[in-house]
């Protein structure tokens, strides 16, 4: 299976890809997604928090969410162009299937689920 991802760049879109065959989902994947969990955390307890809001938390998971995806595709581009070229459907659309792929990473249970020795 190959993820892929079309980011705007030069009046043109640019594919990458990501061969899941050739390049598994690994530890690294795990933390990527544990580290968007804590971005994601902090912005929803700012949401729900005293203070209000500013544009730098919004900008602060924005950000975590770039940096996740640049991983994802092992920094086949910068986040700068990630920034500049990824369109918001494709984080609406494709971002949450990478993440709970990446989030599983480590899910070592079996069909009949967990059984202890």
């Amino acid at each position: 299976m190959k993820e892929t991802i079309k980011l705007y760049e030069d009046g043109e879109y640019k594919t990458y890809e990501r061969d899941m065959a050739k390049i598994p989902l690994t530890v690294e994947d795990w933390m990527n997604a544990s580290e968007l969990d804590i971005a994601q955390h902090n912005y929803s307890t700012r949401m729900a928090g005293d203070k209000p809001m500013k544009a730098k938390d919004a900008q602060d998971l924005v950000k975590a969410d770039v940096k996740f995806v640049v991983n994802y595709f092992r920094n086949q581009f910068t986040p700068d162009q990630a920034m500049k070229g990824i369109a918001p459907r494709v984080m609406v659309e494709e971002f949450n299937r990478w993440y709970n792929q990446s989030a599983g990473a480590l899910d070592i249970g079996n069909e009949k689920g967990d059984q202890k020795k």
